[in-house]
């Protein structure tokens, strides 16, 4: 089965269906863009996407990649799909003046979003790891939500998700992306003792 094909033809049944009801130009998205977009991203069919030389989790940590549907479930309430929160860097770090992030490249080595990704095994690959802020921004590129989902189907949207990057300025921020409706793409930073998703790369 080739799913990438499956992606840009679910894509395609969007388009013609949002063309069909649109009565306006408020809101419309760059189908162009969009499709271009998708066209560098393959479904591996393992529950992994692979974006150039990058390969990401389909799903966020603590949901399951579902191969009957291609898909992630889970148990958590509303849009979580049993997605996880995670912090950063646990508050008793941070007070002990621990930062959870390598000094030299400022990604992060420790912690708890830093640990759920290293010691993952999925797939078949063992090196898991946090994005970089430039991975996680560069993975919404080009998208809006509803159509990033043909990608990355289940995808929480009430937290920003972690990056490994700490803001440059200040030891206990890290950077954070938005893959929410309203706040698709945004890029901020967050104290590293607050609890956000994550998706891991490789």
């Amino acid at each position: 089965m080739n799913f990438r094909t499956v992606i840009l033809a679910g894509l395609l049944m969007a388009l013609f269906t949002g063309v069909a009801c649109s009565d306006s130009d408020e809101g419309e998205v760059d189908w162009a863009t969009t499709i271009t977009t998708l066209g560098n991203f393959t479904d591996n069919g393992d529950g992994t996407v692979t974006q150039g030389n990058l390969i990401w989790m389909k799903c966020a940590q603590g949901q399951v990649w579902d191969s009957g549907i291609n898909a992630c479930s889970g148990t958590g309430s509303g849009t979580t799909y049993g997605a996880v929160s995670l912090s950063y860097c646990e508050t008793a770090t941070l007070d002990a003046g621990g930062t959870c992030t390598n000094a030299a490249t400022l990604e992060s080595d420790s912690g708890p979003a830093y640990s759920s990704c290293d010691t993952l095994s999925f797939a078949g690959f063992s090196d898991w790891r946090l994005p970089t802020r430039y991975e996680l921004d560069l993975v919404a590129e080009g998208f809006d939500r509803e159509t990033f989902l043909y990608v990355f189907p289940q995808t929480p949207d009430d937290k920003y998700f972690w990056s490994g990057s700490q803001v440059e300025d200040d030891t206990g921020t890290a950077y954070t992306v938005s893959f929410a409706k309203n706040t698709f793409g945004y890029l901020q930073s967050s104290s590293k003792s607050s609890v956000k998703y994550v998706r891991c790369v490789r």
